[in-house]
């Protein structure tokens, strides 16, 4: 069994991560900040990722494996700096067209970083990919895309 430590945790974020070829990982947090973001906790040898907000814990996420901990802050870094890119790439577009009342105009589509993300997990391993592709796959499926959605696509779809 691998040690169930913050340090352990961080350590194997920081090694899968290093895979992306992106930005660093981010650091885990020990104590909440109450803005919103996670902290881990460490409760009976298991990983617990809570979420607070002006002092109130809105979300647990309890009994983490060192692996499952992992995964979760791998999966949300990787959404991170794909919604942060195509961000990006919307306000060139809504600089240069001449059409930018709305974001339909300026090439949403939430599949755009949800395409990156899935390939920044793959760049981790084959499995943290695939896992990615099911969870959004399973999004779409409760939520599917709206047609300006599938018109914006800069990904092929799944």
């Amino acid at each position: 069994m691998k040690n169930i430590s913050i340090t352990a945790l961080q350590n194997e974020i920081d090694q899968l991560w290093s895979r992306t070829d992106l930005s660093p990982a981010d650091l885990i947090v020990e104590k909440p900040r109450h803005d919103g973001s996670p902290h881990v906790e460490i409760v009976n040898g298991l990983f617990d990722i809570v979420i607070t907000e002006r002092g109130t814990e809105h979300k647990r996420i309890s009994g983490l494996s060192l692996y499952e901990a992992s995964r979760w802050f791998l999966h949300e870094m990787a959404f991170s700096r794909a919604h942060h890119a195509d961000l990006m790439r919307r306000a060139v577009l809504k600089k240069t067209s001449p059409k930018n009342k709305n974001s339909q105009d300026i090439g949403y589509s939430r599949w755009n970083w949800m395409a990156l993300t899935i390939e920044y997990m793959h760049r981790i391993s084959k499995e943290h990919g695939k896992w990615s592709y099911n969870y959004y796959f399973d999004v779409l499926q409760r939520k599917p895309l709206k047609e300006y959605e599938i018109q914006n696509t800069r990904w092929p779809l799944m």
